[in-house]
This record gives structure tokens, C-alpha cells and sequence, in this order.
């Protein structure tokens, strides 16, 4: 069917809707419509859900399931519900700690854990196959845009299954295939929007990165090639004594002395691990004196360690295995990198130190704070730009619909004040029908029909423009992207209110959630009606004077803390504790006065009172502690008196500053929870795979 055809159609319906016989025999219709009206709207919200979802899918999936195929609709569906969605999360965790129960040694398949476990692995890729044949029957598998394997991210899920039949139906040992299993926990990503968000983000930022990279490349080279020219071989020297065992005479070089050679060098466990700068054993003469005795003839001692007397340095390995060297250019390289990590880079200056010159922490300070600070803040820098420049697109994008889904509920208010306005005017036209003859009551009572048709006019037409916008419907296919179907235009449009008032709500939860400091006075006919008592406990609960004694108890309190000692005396003890007593008897009383004067609700609405709460409940529980003799000094129950110290946190009541920038604090602290969920999931992977 044509495009002005289909728009046409939806016309010819909504005028006959319109021009329905107004008569009393159709007060039994309405009633029925007006009972199934919930059932409808539920119809009409997921056919709306249904056709939003399917406008990016191709017409055919497969080459033969067509849009308004019902095992197609099905399974676009399924794809988009967030039970389907938790449901597959839930399975990648529980294959997670399967993966983590495996292990690859000989005989572990024949266990009784490995049955299990290879029992499970047929379980969950049974059920991400499904997963797969789900989303590929609904968005098709890759020639069309906006098909399966044309995004990135479905590439992983799809390969994971793949090579997960291949160990099923392999009879040989393909353990790089069971390697690849540890890559299904990757597929979270996709599950997790902040995760996947912050993936993306990464990626995009290459081409950014590809500079700093070339800068890091540069500094390695030149750092790498200055370490070999300097330290090169100098980390293999160790203090060691001499050892003629095996020594012998070979020339003559006068006064009577002789040239000894095959001199070896002995280093003690104690000395293995301490590297010198000199003397080395291999500049050192050694000469056989007429009376038997031995001299040497060292050569210089160096810039860094020399040995004592009577040792010398002698060839023994580098530190760590071989690890830390700048024997060659890669080596060097590899000591650098750990050096940009900070890990143990104190330990690589002193070693040089010791083998070379004190005079080489110039070069290791530089490196450091170039490299392991400059370098690396430049890269975060990089990758904060691109996630601010995508936060300034999204924020645009969403101030425009916001902008335009204030619009639409102010077209909404209008509509539905002119829709009560209609019906104002119906039921003053009914009340005036009782006064009446019969003839001009059935005139009146048309002419009130009439009036109450044209003014819903416009929800009956979004009604049925609605209804005949669904898969495969009379008045043409959404899938189709027909242009001037007003259906397909209100059913994406309502998709969209209901995205963006679900988006509303979720920041207002938020916002309360995170500033819970509601207003905590009352006004002035409040207060008229609480009783005395409550007035007098309100006055005093909002004094000022009540502050500032409270403020100068917590600082007491600070102050007492920290007279505090090992070895301290018990009367001192003793007289610290009743001061904390009585310290918690005045917060007691405090938190009664507020109680009773701001009642429970409001009490608690303000998010610092409950953190008081809490404290004076923990500082009860633990001066009930050390009253009680027979739990009193209780190791675990010890930890108490720490808690003491969060009284100090009530100071952010009146030192805004100081809740400003712990706020802030913990807002960059929570906005890390992402980069640190996928910090913990490439270790896991690097655990399993390991």
C-alpha cells in the first residue's frame, strides 16, 4: 500500500470514528469501552514499545521473517526486556564463578567437580546460543545496517558461542579453545550501559592517543639508549673475597715477586644481593711474594660502592632473577616501563647508585616525573577530553528533548483542559436536560453528543492512528518507514515521553538520594499547633546556643582523643573514659531535644541528622560496652571507640566548605565505581587465563 493510500486510510477511519451515531443507545458501548480501556492501553503501549524498537531493523530477517511475522515480534520482544537482559547478566556471573571453579590439571575433567562443571558448560551455551538466535531472528545476521554482527559488540558474544561448540563436539585437546572461554566474561560489558560507555569512550580516544604514544615512544628511546651507554653490565657486580685454591705462578716480575693467575672470587649469601662500583676484580694484579704471601694490586674504586678492604667486585648477575638489567636496549626498555609504573623504582636508583655514581638520580627523578606523571596525566587528559566532549553532545541532545518534551507536555495540558472543558460543558447541558420537555431534551441531550465527539476529536484519531499502526495492520506497516503515517508518528513519540519521564524520575530519586538536607524548620502556623513541650524542645533544637555548645564538644571530644598513649596510666584512662560518658549523655540528650521538637519524619528527613543518629547509637552501643564487665575490652567490640571520631563530621553541618569538598570527594569517588568494576573484570580475565 502507498504512503498517501496508508494516510489516507487512517483519515477515512478517524472521520468514521468521528461521524458514530450520538444516541442514548450507545451509553452500554461506552461503558464497555470505558472497562476495557486498561487492557487497551497496555495493547497500545507495547505495540508503541514494539514498532520504537523494530525502526532500526531491517524488513526481513533471514530473507524470509518479515516484520509482522509473530515469531519475529516475539523475539524483539524478548531482546528488549530487562528481565531477558538480567536474566543473561545473571548467567555470565554464575558462568564466571564456574570458570574460576575449573582448572586445567591432568585428571581434573574425571572428578566429581569437573563432571559438574562440564555439565554447566553445556548449560551456558545452550543458553547463549538461544540468546543469539533471539536477537539475529530479530535484528537479522549482517548484510542489512543495524543487523547482528554489525555491531562490534555482538562480534564477542557471537564468537564465545562459536568456539564454545567447537570444544563440545572436538574429540582432541584444544586447550587454546577452552582458553577462549574467559572471555565471556567480556560480554558484561554489553550488559553494563556505565561499562560499555566507558569501553567506547577508550576506543574513540586512539587516534588522540596515537601522539602521546609516539612522545612515550621517544623518551624511550633516548632513556634506553643513555642507560646502556651508562649502566651497562654495572648491576653485575657483587663484593667477593679472594680464593687461590686454584691460583698458580706464570711469570717472574721482579723484587722476586710472582704473577698469579686463575685467581677466583667466592661471594657470601649475605653480600648477593649489595652491588659495588670497585674495586673490580678484573683490574686487580695479584703477585706471590718470596715469603709465600699474597699481594694485589687493586685498580680504582669508582663513583658508588666500594668494597672493604680485602674484597673486590667480581662478576656475579643481575638483580631480580635478570629482570633488572641495561645489559641491551630491550632490557633497558623493560626497566624503564617499570620505572614508569613506580613499581620498586627506588630500588633501580639505589642499585645504580651503588654500581655507578651517586650522581644518577638526576636521570631516575626525571624519568619519574616525566614519564610516570607528565606522560601518563597527558593520556588521562586525552581520554577526559573525549568523554567530555561526548557528555557535551549527550548534554545538548538531552536539553533539546528536554526542551521539546516540555512543549509536548504543555500541548498535552492544553488538550486535556479543553477535553475537561467538553465535558464541563456535557455535564452542565445533562443537569439543564431535567427542565425540560422530552422533544428538546433529546435535541439537548444530541447536541451535547455532538459537542463531546469534536472536543475528544483529536484522542480518538491518536487512538486509532495508534491501533492501525501496529505489525502488519491495516493502515500500514511501521517497519516500512512509510513517511506521513501519523501512527508510527505517535507511537515514536510516545516511546519517547515515556523514556524521557522515566529519565525524570530516575534523576529526581537520585537527587534525593544524594542531598537528603531538607529543610528542617517550621513555620509559624506549624508551630501554633504542636503542644508546649514540643514548641520549647523546638526553640531549643534551633538555637544557635545549641550549636555552638555542640560544636565545642566535638572539639573537646577531639582533643581528649588524642591524649592517648601506649603505657598511658590507668587514672588517666579512667578520667578520658568518664569524659567520653558524659560527652555521650549531652549527644543523648541532643538527640532527644531534636526528636521530640522536629518530630520523626522531619527529623530524618535531613540526611546530617541521620549520620547523627547513627553516631550517638554507635557511641551508646560502645560506652554499654565498656560498662559491662563481662564484654567490656572485647577485641573486635575495641574497634567502637574509633567511631568516636566521626563525630568530628558534624562540623560539616556548619562548615559548608568543609561538605563541599568531601561531597565532591565522594562524587568522584562513586563516579570511578565503572573504571573500577572493569579494572576488577580484566583482572579476573588475566586470573582465569593465567
Amino acid at each position: 500500500m502507498g504512503d498517501g493510500s496508508g494516510h489516507r486510510e487512517v483519515q477515512d477511519v478517524a472521520f468514521a470514528v468521528r461521524s458514530a451515531p450520538s444516541t442514548s443507545s450507545t451509553a452500554s458501548e461506552a461503558k464497555h469501552r470505558h472497562t476495557s480501556n486498561g487492557s487497551f492501553n497496555q495493547k497500545k503501549g507495547s505495540s508503541a514499545h514494539l514498532a520504537a524498537w523494530a525502526l532500526a531493523y531491517p524488513e526481513t530477517s533471514l530473507f524470509c521473517i518479515r516484520k509482522h511475522n509473530a515469531v519475529r515480534k516475539f523475539c524483539i520482544l524478548v531482546s528488549h526486556s530487562t528481565i531477558f537482559e538480567n536474566f543473561i547478566l545473571s548467567c555470565i556471573l554464575c558462568n564466571c564463578i564456574t570458570l574460576g571453579m575449573s582448572s586445567n590439571r591432568e585428571g581434573f575433567d574425571h572428578t566429581r567437580i569437573g563432571r559438574t562443571l562440564n555439565k554447566f558448560e553445556y548449560l551456558w551455551v545452550g543458553i547463549f546460543s538461544v540468546e543469539a538466535v533471539i536477537k539475529i531472528v530479530s535484528m537479522g545476521f549482517i548484510l542489512a545496517p543495524g543487523t547482528y554482527l554489525r555491531d562490534g559488540w555482538n562480534w564477542i558474544d557471537f564468537i564465545v558461542v562459536a568456539l564454545g561448540y567447537v570444544d563440545i563436539f572436538s574429540s582432541g585437546n584444544l586447550t587454546a579453545v577452552r582458553t577462549v572461554r574467559v572471555l565471556r566474561p567480556l560480554r558484561a560489558i554489553t550488559r553494563v550501559r556505565g561499562m560499555k560507555v566507558l569501553v567506547t569512550t577508550m576506543i574513540e580516544s586512539m587516534p588522540m592517543l596515537i601522539d602521546v604514544a609516539l612522545l612515550c615512544a621517544f623518551t624511550f628511546f633516548i632513556w634506553g639508549i643513555v642507560a646502556v651507554q651508562l649502566f651497562a653490565g654495572a648491576l653485575r657486580n657483587r663484593c667477593a673475597g679472594p680464593d687461590f685454591t686454584f691460583a698458580y705462578t706464570t711469570q717472574a716480575a721482579g723484587d722476586g715477586r710472582f704473577l698469579l693467575s686463575n685467581v677466583t672470587y667466592i661471594i657470601s649469601d649475605e653480600q648477593s644481593t649489595d652491588l659495588c662500583s670497585g674495586p673490580l676484580a678484573s683490574d686487580t694484579s695479584w703477585y706471590e711474594l718470596p715469603d709465600g704471601s699474597n699481594q694485589s694490586l687493586p685498580g680504582p674504586g669508582g663513583g658508588g660502592f666500594v668494597c672493604p678492604a680485602d674484597q673486590y667486585c667480581a662478576a656475579y648477575g643481575n638483580p631480580n632473577y635478570g629482570m633488572t638489567s641495561f645489559d641491551n636496549i630491550l632490557w633497558s626498555w623493560l626497566t624503564i616501563f617499570q620505572c614508569i609504573t613506580l613499581e620498586s623504582w627506588t630500588d633501580v636508583l639505589y642499585m645504580t647508585s651503588d654500581a655507578v655514581s651517586w650522581w644518577v638520580w638526576p636521570l631516575f627523578v626525571t624519568l619519574t616525573v616525566f614519564c610516570a606523571f607528565f606522560l601518563v596525566s597527558l593520556a588521562l587528559a586525552v581520554i577526559f577530553l573525549q568523554f567530555a566532549s561526548e557528555n557535551t553532545e549527550t548534554h545538548d541532545l538531552e536539553r533539546q528533548r528536554d526542551e521539546e518534551a516540555a512543549m509536548r507536555r504543555q500541548q498535552r495540558e492544553q488538550q486535556r483542559e479543553r477535553k475537561a472543558r467538553a465535558q464541563q460543558h456535557k455535564r452542565e447541558q445533562e443537569g439543564r436536560l431535567t427542565e425540560g420537555d422530552g422533544e428538546e431534551e433529546e435535541r439537548r441531550k444530541g447536541r451535547g453528543k455532538l459537542r463531546k465527539d469534536s472536543g475528544s476529536e483529536d484522542d480518538r484519531v491518536v487512538e486509532v492512528s495508534e491501533h492501525g499502526a501496529f505489525f502488519g495492520g491495516k493502515m500500514g506497516d511501521v517497519a516500512t518507514g512509510s513517511p506521513g503515517l501519523k501512527g508510527q508518528e505517535v507511537q515514536v513519540q510516545r516511546k519517547k515521553d515515556e523514556d524521557e519521564m522515566e529519565e525524570e524520575k530516575e534523576e529526581r530519586r537520585t537527587s534525593q538520594r544524594t542531598f537528603r538536607m531538607m529543610s528542617t524548620s517550621l513555620s509559624e502556623t506549624e508551630l501554633e499547633g504542636l503542644s508546649a513541650v514540643r514548641r520549647l524542645a523546638y526553640r531549643v533544637a534551633v538555637s544557635p546556643y545549641l550549636t555552638g555548645i555542640t560544636i565545642a564538644l566535638i572539639l573537646i571530644n577531639t582533643a581528649v582523643m588524642c591524649v592517648n598513649w601506649y603505657g598511658m596510666p590507668y587514672k588517666v584512662e579512667q578520667v578520658t573514659n568518664y569524659i567520653n560518658y558524659g560527652l555521650t549523655g549531652y549527644f543523648v540528650v541532643e538527640l532527644m531535644i531534636k526528636l521530640v521538637g522536629l518530630g520523626i519524619k522531619r527529623y530524618f528527613n535531613d540526611g546530617m541528622n541521620i549520620f547523627d543518629f547513627f553516631v550517638v547509637v554507635v557511641s551508646v552501643a560502645e560506652m554499654i560496652v565498656d560498662l559491662l564487665p563481662s564484654v567490656g575490652g572485647v577485641g573486635p567490640l575495641s574497634v567502637l571507640r574509633m567511631l568516636r571520631m566521626l563525630r568530628v563530621f558534624r562540623l560539616m553541618r556548619i562548615w559548608r566548605e568543609l561538605y563541599v569538598i568531601l561531597h565532591a570527594i565522594l562524587r568522584s569517588v562513586m563516579s570511578t565505581a565503572y573504571l573500577m568494576l572493569l579494572m576488577l573484570l580484566f583482572m579476573f580475565i588475566s586470573a582465569l587465563m593465567g
